[in-house]
């Protein structure tokens, strides 16, 4: 018999809307894409408050 250990985690996806992809791919506009990434390290660390190091096995 083997156990399971359950652990809580957080599952984060961050992606932008169709129209901001293809205004930066296609319209070749680089500012949409570094204010997307720019986003997301905000929301990074925001998250990383949240969580704590160290508590895996």
């Amino acid at each position: 018999m083997t156990s399971v250990e359950h652990r809580a985690a957080w599952d984060a996806i961050f992606s932008a809307p169709k129209s901001v992809s293809l205004t930066a791919l296609v319209g070749g506009d680089e500012r949409f894409r570094e204010a997307h990434w720019d986003a997301i390290r905000v929301a990074l660390d925001e998250l990383e408050r949240y969580t704590q190091p160290g508590l895996g096995t």
